[in-house]
C-alpha cells in the first residue's frame, strides 16, 4: 500500500506553506524532497512525525511511531558515545559489538568510546544518521542528511543508507541534485509559497 498523502495543507499565520499536497510513496521507494528553503520540506516531515498539526488533509499507511527520523539538528545525547546513542533505538538486546561494527561503516573506529560532544560536526551527523537507520520502522525520514559532509564521506554515507534501509520507504529532504542522483531517488519538487 505504501503511504498516501491527500490534500495536505499547513499555514503559519497568513503564510501558506503546504497547499493541497498529494503524494504517493510506494513501499520500497526512495524519494528526494526538493524545494527552496521555506517551502515546506521540514514542515511536511514534522507533520508526518506527529510533531506539527496539519490544517487539512489525510495521511494513510503510516503512523508516527513507525517512522525513523534524522532531523536537521542532530538531537543526540551529547554525553553518550556513538555506540550508546545508537543503542537507545535498537530493539531488544542488540550487542554493543554489533552496533560498533555497524557504526564503523561510516565512522572512524577510534571515536567509538568518546562522548558525542567531543566529535566533529560531520561525525555527529553520521551518528544521527546511524541512529535513524537502526530504528525499526516502516519509513525513514531524513532532513538534510548530508549537511557538512565532504564528497567522499557523503558517498560512504549514501552507500550505508542504501544497505541499511531494508526495503523501507526513504524520504530525504535535500537541496542537492547530486544527492538525489547518488541515492537513486525519485525527485519530489514542492512548489513555492
Amino acid at each position: 500500500m505504501g503511504v498516501e498523502i491527500d490534500g495536505l495543507c499547513k499555514a503559519f499565520g497568513g503564510h501558506r506553506v503546504l497547499r493541497s499536497l498529494d503524494l504517493r510513496l510506494a513501499d520500497d521507494g526512495i524519494y528526494c524532497l526538493m524545494a527552496p528553503s521555506g517551502t515546506g520540506k521540514t514542515t511536511l516531515l514534522r507533520i508526518m512525525l506527529g510533531l506539527e498539526t496539519k490544517d487539512a488533509g489525510t495521511i494513510r499507511g503510516i503512523k508516527p511511531g513507525e517512522i525513523a527520523a534524522m532531523f536537521q539538528e542532530n538531537r543526540l545525547c551529547e554525553q553518550l558515545t556513538p555506540v550508546e546513542n545508537v543503542a537507545l533505538v535498537c530493539p531488544g538486546r542488540a550487542s554493543r559489538a554489533a552496533i560498533r561494527s555497524n557504526l564503523e561503516l561510516i565512522l572512524p573506529a577510534d571515536c567509538m568510546e568518546q562522548p558525542v560532544s567531543e566529535l566533529s560536526g560531520g561525525m555527529k551527523r553520521r551518528v544521527a544518521l546511524a541512529r535513524a537507520m537502526n530504528y525499526p520502522g516502516k519509513m525513514i525520514l531524513l532532513d538534510e542528511p548530508f549537511t557538512g559532509l565532504d564528497k567522499e564521506t557523503k558517498q560512504r554515507v549514501i552507500a550505508y543508507i542504501l544497505s541499511m534501509r531494508n526495503r523501507r520507504i526513504v524520504l530525504a529532504a535535500t537541496h542537492g541534485e547530486e544527492d538525489a542522483a547518488l541515492l537513486g531517488g525519485k525527485k519530489i519538487i514542492l512548489g513555492e509559497g
